[in-house]
Formats: structure tokens, C-alpha cells, sequence
């Protein structure tokens, strides 16, 4: 079936992005085609397989899996809107709403071949409970694709601190340590890019890439620079291990609550500025016409988010 023709338009509830964080189908940049890349990735596992994806937001990657040969597609999100218009633009994918923090994946035990998740895990306060339930929906021949963040540095744990969306904040080999209490073998993938697109100073040329671009490469090296960490993990566990393992948090040396609560410190003072700076440009542009409702409820609604309190 040609799912083209059903994509998310930006213009529709389930096309207006998330402060940046949630992928468009209307989008061409680098950020685009770095997430459209992890999906054709996983379009190789998905033939005669039924699936699940955690967190779907807009929907703009699954095109491709249902054209890849998925068998059955359910899909999970916890934005009502995003998956209102979804079930009206994918009628043959079964949408359903739920906060994977305070109910879970809701689904029953053996009834996926595949589970895939594209940088979501992170956004979650129990992903434990996720890896485990996940495990326990697929069949014994299931597999899971997960992909997250690369915490591999500090500088990568402050930086994904200061992303309000980003709450579990640990390097690619907690993630496997995680992933191995549900699954008997984990591997991981580094995420890169085609030779031309690397500089002689190591840089990577975003504004080049296009879809084709982008490699994949099974690593024994969690530490590897990479543009996602991605772990396909096989024959999950009956029952998964229950007790976390002293390897699933950041090393002791990074002093990893201290650099979390600073960098989120910090992030709430650039609101802060950008806030004084946004009011200040709405005076001078109200009298013109311009309305800059829009822009001063996404900042006041981060404020809130962060400050816990109603905006104003």
C-alpha cells in the first residue's frame, strides 16, 4: 500500500513539532533525515513482522515500515492529538494513546515480533519498566530496536540535561547493561555518516546530508562517536532480570547529578533571557501587526514546566 499520500502535514495537529524535540514529515534538515535514516535502518528487520513502536510521535517514519513489509503496526504515543489525526491519515495502523511513566506499554505478552523505538527512552522516568514490558510483548524469536541519545562524555550529559524532555541521561553502555536484563543478546550499531560528509577536522557536514547518507555498523565500542546509540536486542528474557546491575549509571568520575542540576540551572536562566528578550520584541512589534502569541506561550510553557508553576 503506497502511504505516501497520508503523511502528517506540518499545518496538522500532528505536524506542529514539540519546542524542536518531535520529528515533521514536512522537515528537510539534518535532524530530519538523521531520524528518517534509523527508521530505513529498521525497515531491514520488519518484513512478515508485526510491530510496535514506542512513541510514534507524528507518525513521519512509519511510511516506511509499513512499505518495508510490516504485517501489523501498532503504534503508542502519549500526544491524543498526534494519534487523532493519525488514525484518520494511517487507517491500517492501530494507534493508542498512553503515558508509558504512569501506565505502561499496555500490550499483551507474545503478541509482537518487533518492538522499535527511535530516541524516546530517554524521555522516560522508569525505563526499566518499558524494557521490561517490552520484552515480555514479543514472541521468543522477537527482537527490539531501541535507539537513544549517545551520553558518552560530560559534556553529552550536560548537554542532554539542558533538554528539559531528556530525564534518563546515561552512556550507551547502561543502556545495553538495561537492555540485557530483557534480552539474552544486545548489540549495538553505530550511527554514521558516508566518508564525504566527514571533514578533515573530524566535523560532520549537516547541511550536505541527504537520506542515503547515513551508515550502520555493528560496535563493541560503546564509547565510539556516534550519531545515536542503537541496540538491537534478541531472544528476550522469560522472565527479564528484575534487580538493576551495578554498570546501569553514569560513572562515578562524571558526578553526574551535579552536572545534571547545573546544566538544568542553566537552562532555565536562557529561558529566563529568552523570555525578557521575546517580551521586549513584542512591544516593539505589536503596534506593526505581529502577533507573538504564539512564540511567548512555547517559553512560558517550558518556564512552567520547569518551575512548576502556572504561566502567567
Amino acid at each position: 500500500m503506497d502511504h505516501s499520500k497520508n503523511l502528517p502535514s506540518p499545518s496538522t495537529p500532528a505536524g506542529r513539532g514539540n519546542f524542536g524535540e518531535r520529528q515533521e514529515a514536512g522537515r528537510r534538515d539534518w535532524g530530519f533525515h538523521a531520524h528518517q535514516s534509523i527508521y530505513e535502518f529498521a525497515g531491514g528487520f520488519v518484513a512478515g513482522r508485526r510491530c510496535l513502536e514506542i512513541g510514534c510521535g507524528t507518525g513521519y517514519g512509519l511510511r516506511r515500515l509499513l512499505e518495508a513489509g510490516a504485517t501489523g503496526f501498532v503504534a503508542i504515543d502519549k500526544d491524543a492529538a498526534v494519534l487523532e489525526s493519525l488514525r484518520d491519515q494511517l487507517p491500517d495502523v492501530e494507534c493508542r494513546c498512553r503515558d508509558l511513566d504512569i501506565e505502561g506499554l499496555g500490550v499483551a505478552a507474545g503478541t509482537c515480533d518487533l518492538v522499535f523505538s527511535s530516541n524516546v527512552f530517554e524521555h522516560l522516568t522508569d525505563p526499566d519498566r518499558i524494557i521490561a514490558e517490552a520484552s515480555a510483548a514479543l514472541t521468543d524469536d522477537g527482537l527490539a530496536i531501541i535507539a537513544v541519545p549517545p551520553v558518552t562524555s560530560v559534556e553529552l550529559l550536560a548537554a542532554n540535561a539542558r533538554n528539559i524532555f531528556h530525564v534518563t541521561n546515561i552512556p550507551p553502555r547502561s543502556w545495553a547493561a538495561k537492555l540485557a536484563r530483557g534480552f539474552h543478546e544486545v548489540r549495538q550499531y553505530r550511527h554514521w555518516v558516508v566518508p564525504r560528509l566527514v571533514t578533515a577536522a573530524g566535523d560532520l557536514d549537516r547541511d550536505a546530508a541527504r537520506q542515503g547518507d547515513f551508515t550502520f555498523a555493528i560496535t563493541e565500542d560503546h564509547d565510539i562517536r556516534t550519531i545515536t546509540a542503537i541496540f538491537v536486542a534478541r531472544r528476550p528474557r522469560r522472565p527479564p532480570i528484575a534487580e538493576p546491575q551495578a554498570d546501569e549509571g553514569c560513572p562515578p568520575a562524571w558526578r553526574a547529578a551535579k552536572v545534571e542540576a547545573d546544566a538544568r540551572q542553566a537552562m532555565v536562566m536562557d529561558l529566563k533571557r529568552q523570555l525578557a528578550e521575546m517580551e521586549t520584541w513584542a512591544r516593539e512589534n505589536r503596534a506593526g501587526g505581529v502577533d507573538p502569541a504564539v512564540i511567548l506561550d512555547g517559553i512560558c510553557r517550558q518556564l512552567a514546566f520547569l518551575t512548576g508553576r502556572e504561566p502567567s
